[in-house]
């Protein structure tokens, strides 16, 4: 295997998505797959000069710490743990996984961004509103198959489960990349003003 992909660099393997084995195909094909979906959702740049935005980004992401700090929306102390670690700073990239389950072989798109400048700040957020939904919304929301067994179970002994009940399943093509960026954000403010207590909410549209 070893000496097949060194006499043909066109050969790649990569780890498939939803399970441990691994899918040995062309690069171009590939590569085809990854660029007609950048160009679908219009979500992603290649980076194409020496100029890398890292930085740039770094400095955006310091810049609104030190106006949310001004404006007392966060202290002193959340600001320096919400500052990323210019020492382990690394621009988030796009990476595909090929979908082998799935007819065609589509891939998911995976964004690595572990020492992105907005991870300590995507970490906050998360571990801020998560607990939130998932109290507003746990009576909806199923955290895996096992929780999908166990409320089916409670369905049926309720004596909701008739001839005529119709189980259905969706799947959203490209979910993340088409909820618009303001639509988003406008949408949490209602939801927060709406379960939460809290009054203040302005400092979520810079962020």
């Amino acid at each position: 295997l070893q000496k097949l992909i060194r006499t043909h660099p066109d050969i790649i393997i990569r780890r498939i998505d939803k399970g441990e084995s691994f899918y040995l195909g062309r690069k171009t094909t590939m590569d085809l797959k990854t660029e007609e979906y950048m160009n679908k959702t219009e979500a992603y740049q290649v980076i194409t000069t020496d100029q890398c935005p890292l930085m740039n980004i770094s400095r955006s992401v310091e810049n609104l710490l030190d106006y949310l700090l001004k404006n007392k929306a966060i202290t002193q102390d959340r600001r320096k743990k919400l500052l990323p670690n210019v020492n382990q700073l690394e621009l988030a990239y796009l990476y595909t996984l090929p979908k082998i389950h799935k007819s065609g072989i589509p891939i998911r798109p995976i964004i690595s961004g572990l020492h992105a400048p907005v991870r300590c700040i995507s970490k906050f957020l998360n571990d801020l509103l998560a607990p939130i939904y998932l109290q507003v919304a746990r009576e909806t929301t199923f955290t895996n198959g096992i929780d999908v067994i166990r409320r089916l179970e409670q369905y049926v002994g309720k004596g909701y489960l008739k001839s005529t009940t119709k189980l259905f399943t969706a799947d959203v093509e490209n979910l993340y990349t088409m909820v618009p960026r303001e639509g988003g954000i406008n949408a949490l403010i209602e939801f927060l003003n709406k379960h939460t207590k809290m009054v203040k909410l302005d400092h979520l549209q810079s962020i």
